[in-house]
């Protein structure tokens, strides 16, 4: 049988769809409370959870900006993987943390961009003190 809320196949005696939580059978066929229920309500409460990758990310992301120039490469590569990484299971699992996980995306990509320029500022190859020498 299919769920009727999100449309995962499930099996027939579930009182419950693992993925999305909606209730499936009104009742139970013995007409009593069952495991089915406690099981039930553990995987509806697995899916409220919010996905750890994607606020470690974020959060990641957000001491990239307390850090000088070259650490916000790493740090913002670091984002980058954990986010996209997150992304990704968040689609699988239906967590919540999606706004955590884009926005280390972006802030990740702002930051590796940001460290890259530090590095090239660092080693010369923008020389953009030059042209103010001259005043």
């Amino acid at each position: 049988m299919f769920c009727k809320k999100c449309g995962k196949e499930i099996p027939d005696d579930s009182a419950f769809c693992p993925k999305c939580g909606a209730q499936v059978n009104m009742a139970h066929p013995s007409g009593e409370n069952s495991s089915f229920d406690y099981y039930a309500n553990q995987a509806k409460q697995e899916v409220q959870k919010y996905n750890i990758w994607a606020i470690v990310g974020f959060a990641v992301a957000a001491v990239s900006f307390f850090l000088p120039g070259f650490f916000t490469l790493i740090t913002g590569i670091s984002a980058l993987v954990m986010s996209i990484y997150a992304a990704k299971q968040i689609k699988v699992t239906g967590e919540k943390g999606n706004v955590f996980a884009i926005l280390g995306i972006i802030f990740g990509s702002l930051f590796i961009l940001y460290g890259i320029l530090c590095i090239l500022l660092f080693i010369g190859l923008f020389d953009l003190i030059e042209p103010f020498e001259s005043f």
